[in-house]
């Protein structure tokens, strides 16, 4: 008997006096079922010690099923174990395990009291149980689990208290609080405080823009610098992005030109509205929870690299293109993304609501990329979201139903037909991706002809890329020539950064991979791998392997990359919080030290990103900040250099030319050679010097956005005739004005020379030459007293005294005043550009 069967007396006395006691219902129900099943464990014991097997089997049988009605409640679990404990004694536990249904013997496996059976009852269960679980749910539920000193609720941090428009309103204020590291700028001016580089160009000089009345043929035939895409004489950049365009046109035309702030505005406004959509995309794409959903959001918009993509105006297409993007993707997934585990539903509201929200996301898509080029590759992410819940279904014991297959195999090949259209539409329109004529600065890694040392330059880029989006403390408006040299060995130590880089990478997607097959759509891992889509289809195409980028490395170009970044941090921060370590005896410290982290990380950021935006409040700032910052790069000492040149400051200004000149051995790009050349005409007046600089500028690289190449030749030109020689210098003038006819600077120095010289050689055909092209000078501009005075000179040279003396009555006419005697000399025209 023992004290087994003691402990079955008073469980079954107590069981039989339940319904005595009040117990009704169910209670009184599950007691009998509980009192059954003691009765057997009782009858085993006393009647044979766990030796009788056959005889008893039948009447075991019964009263088993006399409890099987209420195994589903909560204590009914209890009864299962004592009775398989008994009946393994009596060698008849093969035979329960046999009659019991399927959702009954779930319910116990899942419950904690099956670590209470022996473990020969285990073995005689695992065969059938292990075809009712998951793969390695058995091992995971044979697991003791730690008790902690506190009760852990299985909803996430927070959950319960963020549902309805809480969890919004949350990620809303992440948002906001997150970008106000930028909300100086809503006081800056791009008249006042100079418009940076490009965005003189490409706002100020585009016509598109600054014409009052829109000629809609010509922003559609024109790139975004309002250049001409179709002309094959002329440079472009291929970058066709109307919608952007279109809101300058707005910040233009409705608030005075350039002497406004709502350009930055626009740019911040639209950056909060993108950060809050990060939050949105989190949250119901990535189903990660609304805690770490608002923490995603709070670092997106505070991360430092943003800076450049908003204070940089025409960086305003990535926040423009990322916000469509997030809008479609949230679209679709409501829409048309239906998950393994939801019932199948029909019906023409049903059609319809995915119709619509395919054509609604369809249309998004193709306005993401008309802002920039990369919004096309997002209908890839909608392949991976229609093709990720099949994958991780089919790895579960039961595979997808045909009914979720077919029509999700549908809409997978109308999403590739709709995105391979539209990007094969956008290649044959700009006449293919590839810029003609890139100069070799921009991208110098483009440029060279090494395939080997070219690949391995491009691998130390995605580690450059993978440092600013980790660590953004280092951050410059270029890294151009020669800002990062080329990687030419297996040997090079910065190999090491692109080693790391691939290594974190490939170590995420093993963790993606490893999490879907375990857990599939219903863990963290699902939002994992939506990011993981998410920064592949960003970050493929600014990397340089299918086809070479307008520049090596852009902090601009990381603005949706980021935004995998975040979601990606996110799921991290759920697994940290709420995964395996959190139920250590260590866990609360552990998640406050986790924390604590976050809000470390997020101060830096913030203060990064705000002492960022300070520095590009005015353009003399960026270039005096990053020109000391970044002394390899030959953009930014070229912009240094013309910040010194601006303030009179001529050694310093000199000095940085010479460094850009210098970055390069080749000495191709021939802009800081022509601007280093001038100081010395003009400065020193050490003209062969200045001839050597502008001889290779010639030869060099032009980019029609910096500088006009007749500059270059009218230069030479004339530092050519100061170190007589004539002849020279005269073909240089000649090849400026053919460059632009209308180019009077140029027509008024070459007449000059052209003249002067042959004078000297007694041709007075040649001569008289000269004068004509003055005569064309004068006839573009005739309001200025320069080249009425050098017409006068020279017709007294030529002996033609009745036009000189008109001419210099022309003088006396513009100026007001008497100009004196007629000279024998030229007034040459020249100008610090």
């Amino acid at each position: 008997f023992g004290s087994r069967a003691r402990s079955a007396a008073k469980v079954t006395a107590m069981s039989e006096a339940a319904p005595e006691n009040g117990h009704n219902g169910k209670a009184g129900e599950l007691a009998g079922a509980l009192a059954t099943c003691t009765a057997v464990v009782k009858l085993l014991e006393l009647e044979g010690h766990g030796k009788h097997q056959e005889t008893k089997v039948p009447s075991l049988t019964a009263a088993w099923r006399q409890a099987e009605q209420v195994l589903k409640m909560r204590r009914a679990p209890k009864a299962v174990a004592a009775a398989l404990n008994a009946l393994e004694r009596a060698n008849c536990c093969g035979v329960l395990v046999d009659h019991m249904e399927p959702t009954s013997l779930e319910a116990f496996v899942r419950s904690p009291e099956l670590l209470n059976i022996s473990t020969k009852a285990r073995r005689i269960l695992k065969p059938r149980a292990t075809t009712l679980l998951e793969d390695g749910e058995w091992e995971k539920l044979l697991t003791p689990k730690k008790r902690s000193g506190k009760t852990k609720t299985a909803e996430p941090l927070g959950e319960r208290y963020l549902q309805g428009w809480r969890w919004v309103a949350l990620v809303g204020v992440a948002a906001v609080v997150g970008s106000s590291c930028f909300f100086r700028a809503f006081w800056y001016n791009m008249h006042q405080n100079g418009a940076f580089m490009d965005d003189g160009t490409a706002i100020g000089k585009n016509p598109n823009i600054v014409d009052p009345n829109l000629d809609w043929d010509r922003l559609m035939r024109t790139d975004y610098w309002g250049l001409e895409m179709f002309d094959p004489d002329k440079w472009t950049h291929k970058s066709f992005r109307p919608l952007t365009t279109l809101t300058f046109r707005w910040n233009y035309q409705s608030f005075g030109g350039m002497d406004t702030s709502s350009y930055f505005i626009t740019n911040v406004l639209l950056h909060v509205v993108c950060s809050f959509l990060v939050g949105i995309y989190c949250k119901v794409v990535c189903r990660i929870p609304s805690v770490y959903t608002a923490a995603a959001t709070a670092l997106f918009a505070s991360h430092p690299v943003h800076t450049e993509s908003l204070m940089y105006v025409v960086g305003r297409a990535d926040p423009l293109c990322a916000i469509l993007v997030l809008i479609g993707v949230v679209v679709y997934d409501k829409c048309c993304n239906r998950r393994p585990d939801e019932k199948v539903q029909k019906g023409p509201v049903t059609t319809m609501k995915l119709l619509l929200g395919f054509l609604l996301t369809t249309l998004l898509f193709l306005a993401a990329g008309l802002c920039k080029e990369t919004g096309f590759t997002f209908f890839g992410l909608l392949v991976g979201q229609e093709i990720l819940p099949i994958l991780t279904h089919s790895w579960r014991p039961n595979p997808p139903s045909k009914e979720d297959l077919i029509p999700r195999a549908g809409r997978i090949l109308a999403i590739l037909i709709c995105g391979g259209a539209a990007c094969g539409w956008r290649v044959w329109y700009t006449s293919g991706t590839g810029i003609e004529r890139m100069d070799p600065y921009s991208n110098p890694f483009a440029a060279n002809d090494n395939g080997y040392i070219r690949k391995l330059s491009y691998t130390f880029v995605h580690g450059m890329y993978g440092k600013l989006l980790v660590w953004p403390y280092f951050l410059c408006y270029d890294y151009s020539h020669d800002a990062i040299p080329l990687l030419t060995s297996l040997t090079d130590i910065r190999l090491g950064l692109s080693s790391a880089t691939y290594t974190a990478f490939a170590a995420i997607v093993h963790l993606v991979l490893r999490a879907l097959a375990s857990n599939g759509t219903r863990s963290a891992g699902y939002g994992a791998a939506v990011n993981l889509g998410f920064f592949l289809l960003s970050f493929f195409p600014m990397s340089n392997i299918a086809f070479p980028v307008g520049t090596v490395v852009a902090e601009r170009l990381l603005y949706k990359p980021s935004i995998a970044l975040v979601g990606a941090a996110a799921v991290l921060g759920q697994v940290v919080m709420e995964g395996p370590i959190s139920k250590s005896r260590y866990s609360r410290r552990f998640q406050a030290a986790a924390g604590v982290g976050f809000l470390g990380l997020w101060a830096f950021w913030w203060a990064r990103a705000y002492k960022r935006c300070w520095e590009w409040e005015t353009v003399e700032r960026m270039f005096f900040t990053d020109g000391y910052k970044q002394l390899h790069s030959e953009r930014t000492q070229l912009n240094l250099g013309n910040y010194h040149l601006m303030h009179g400051e001529y050694r310093d200004a000199l000095a940085a030319y010479e460094r850009a000149v210098a970055s390069d051995p080749a000495q191709r790009d021939a802009v800081p050679l022509y601007h280093a050349a001038q100081i010395h005409m003009a400065v020193s007046h050490d003209m062969e010097t200045a001839e050597k600089y502008l001889k290779k500028a010639v030869t060099g690289y032009f980019s029609p956005l910096v500088i006009a190449e007749e500059e270059v030749w009218h230069d030479y030109g004339l530092v050519l005739w100061q170190t007589k020689k004539p002849e020279e210098s005269i073909r240089n003038l000649q090849v400026a004005v053919m460059t632009n006819p209308l180019y009077t600077k140029g027509l008024n120095n070459l007449a000059c020379a052209t003249t002067m010289h042959a004078l000297t050689q007694n041709d007075h055909h040649t001569a008289m030459q000269g004068l004509q092209t003055l005569q064309r000078a004068i006839e573009l501009s005739p309001n200025t007293p320069m080249y009425w005075r050098n017409a006068a000179s020279l017709f007294k040279m030529v002996g033609d005294h009745e036009r000189a003396q008109h001419a210099w009555q022309q003088v006396y006419y513009l100026e007001g005043e008497d100009p004196g005697e007629i000279t024998n000399n030229c007034i040459w025209e020249f100008y610090f550009r």
